[in-house]
């Protein structure tokens, strides 16, 4: 079920890596990681698809938002609040 460039990243790792699912979900990603740019851009254009319940969306939309407070290391409400504006 991976693609091309997910399988020749698995190939990269060691053996006994594969077998721990952390390892290789930290390994992707760092991979794949996005930027906290990307992160901010997604949350701002965000639309709720016509399949997706709200609850759905609201979940999707917070995960975009707490990636990109994490990306920044916001760890105060003030840098928050900093980020926000």
């Amino acid at each position: 079920m991976l693609n091309e460039r997910s399988k020749s990243l698995l190939a990269k790792l060691p053996t006994e890596s594969l077998d721990k699912y952390v390892e290789v979900r930290d390994y992707f990603l760092g991979e794949f990681k996005l930027t906290a740019e990307q992160y901010r851009e997604r949350f701002r254009t965000a639309v709720k698809s016509l399949t997706e319940t709200y609850t759905l969306f609201g979940s999707r939309v917070k995960n975009l938002f707490l990636y990109y407070l994490q990306n920044r290391k916001a760890k105060s409400v003030e840098q928050v609040i900093d980020l926000c504006l």
